[in-house]
């Protein structure tokens, strides 16, 4: 079946078999619509091994592998525990045309995989938007008097915890998404963050795109104290919360949309404690008193 997704304002149109999990994960995002998809992909499920090459690989975990042809830049997964390359994606020059290959382990090895397609163009979105004028951001983001904010740190900082204050104690706001929201530039120069389906162990997502007010970096503090940050210290830790682009062009492609992303949006480093005053301090430097 093919359809069409809105992530983001990215129009994503979807050619794969029925699959349970990724429809319902999905479902909120449908678009119907006749205009022109911005990224197409393609899924296909197979019992037989998966084809990738051998030589001149990139390991970049455990299990991740990536290798560069001239028509095409490929990604794929390699199981240990099934000895078996589980997933492989095909992406154009462009990044606009993707082929994905999944392994049908069920069928081949009796194991269920009920998340991998989820799983796996949810990594394939992730390297498509950063050639596209956005990024696939780690946070836990909240909207609050039409702003969105995301909040990012090193797991188990609080980030969760963090969100759920402003949503505790601020009238009218809500969080976007609790894990991988996705910021991207809008054809009016203005940077935007939205919902995606893909939103961590909570699931806590929803279909909006708001203004992006601000980014913040959070780390555990004894009192609250807010205080901007320059682009240059905001670099790394805004690298640490993006994936690592594959390619030379990509890597151009993602610093210059980083460079226009830090003149139009402010960034703060938040230190903080679980009380509600974290949120207060947090929402007064943004929005103002």
């Amino acid at each position: 079946m093919i359809r069409k997704y809105l992530i983001a304002d990215y129009i994503f149109e979807i050619d794969f078999d029925a699959d349970k999990v990724f429809e319902e994960r999905l479902s909120k995002y449908i678009f119907d619509t006749e205009k022109k998809s911005d990224i197409k992909i393609n899924i296909n499920k197979t019992s037989e091994d998966i084809a990738v090459r051998q030589e001149n690989l990139v390991k970049l975990s455990d299990i991740a592998y990536f290798y560069e042809d001239k028509q095409s830049d490929t990604y794929f997964y390699y199981d240990p525990n099934v000895l078996k390359t589980v997933g492989k994606i095909v992406f154009s020059k462009d990044y606009s045309n993707i082929n994905i290959t999944l392994c049908d382990l069920n069928e081949s090895l009796g194991i269920e995989d009920d998340m991998l397609m989820f799983n796996v163009v949810g990594t394939a979105i992730s390297y498509s938007v950063q050639m596209h004028d956005g990024f696939v951001f780690h946070s836990s983001s909240v909207c609050y008097n039409g702003g969105g904010v995301a909040f990012s740190a090193k797991s188990g900082t609080g980030k969760s915890t963090h969100t759920s204050l402003w949503f505790d104690n601020f009238r009218g706001s809500y969080i976007l998404n609790d894990d991988t929201p996705i910021i991207s530039l809008g054809k009016d120069g203005i940077f935007y963050i939205s919902g995606t389906p893909w939103a961590g162990t909570t699931g806590i997502n929803k279909n909006a795109t708001v203004p992006l007010k601000a980014i913040v970096f959070l780390e555990r503090g004894k009192e609250n104290e807010i205080t901007p940050l320059t682009p240059v210290e905001a670099m790394k830790p805004f690298f640490e919360g993006i994936r690592t682009p594959l390619t030379d062009n990509m890597f151009s492609k993602v610093l210059d949309t980083l460079n226009k992303l830090f003149i139009n949006v402010s960034v703060y480093k938040l230190k903080c404690n679980m009380d509600p005053e974290a949120a207060i301090v947090a929402r007064d430097a943004i929005f103002g008193k």
